[in-house]
């Protein structure tokens, strides 16, 4: 459907070419000072998320495997950052991700430089599938009691240089812990804090489309790489 810019009592809708879309929305995150951002079906506003850190041990890494088999129920079963994490099948993202694996674990700035930039803007839209993949990454990493030094900053960088305007601005806001409540949902589901039925999980899986599995897939991934 159309693309439509909501800011309160604002409504843009957008027939323009992408880059034109980016900059207006540009515009109004510019304007609003964060407070509110809305993109079709994503949704961006500073929240106020209790994201309490997540324990490493066997339980919790079982646990985001079975989170993420059952959430590709509800979304696309050929998501190609999903199907990775769960498969131990060759190509070239599983490659990337070992890659980045290594990288996280090592927390080296070199190789985390090399490791982002096949990922970054991979995949169609405004907030593409490999930013959303890192951004979950990002949070898992975060609040981890084994988190990496330099991830958060060099993935804000990188994105702000390689990818859309909206994604970075939205990577930039998730380092601050400013995130969708449907995303504050999949993380405390991921992490054991809450449960969801059904209908709730699916809710949570609408954030942006095939974003919100994207986004639970790199969260899940970074806490099944944590032995």
């Amino acid at each position: 459907g159309p693309l439509t810019v909501n800011t309160q009592n604002f409504e843009f809708p957008a027939s323009a070419p992408g880059e034109i879309v980016a900059r207006y929305c540009n515009e109004m995150i510019i304007f609003t000072n964060h407070s509110y951002i809305a993109l079709s079906n994503l949704e961006f506003y500073s929240s106020a998320a209790e994201l309490k850190p997540w324990m490493i041990s066997d339980l919790m890494h079982t646990r985001v495997i079975k989170v993420l088999r059952r959430a590709i129920n509800f979304r696309d079963s050929h998501n190609e950052f999903a199907s990775s994490v769960l498969s131990s099948v060759a190509n070239d993202l599983n490659g990337f991700l070992e890659t980045l694996k290594s990288a996280i674990l090592a927390d080296s700035i070199a190789a985390l430089n090399t490791a982002l930039i096949p990922i970054i803007g991979r995949g169609p839209g405004l907030t593409p599938s490999g930013d959303d993949f890192l951004m979950g990454t990002m949070i898992a990493d975060k609040l981890s009691v084994q988190h990496s030094n330099c991830f958060e900053h060099l993935l804000i960088d990188a994105v702000s240089q390689r990818s859309t305007k909206i994604s970075a601005d939205i990577i930039k806001a998730a380092s601050e812990l400013e995130l969708d409540e449907r995303l504050v949902t999949l993380y405390k589901f991921a992490v054991g804090q809450i449960e969801l039925s059904d209908d709730d999980l699916s809710t949570a899986l609408s954030w942006g489309g095939s974003s919100g599995l994207d986004f639970l897939s790199g969260l899940c991934w970074r806490i099944s790489i944590t032995k």
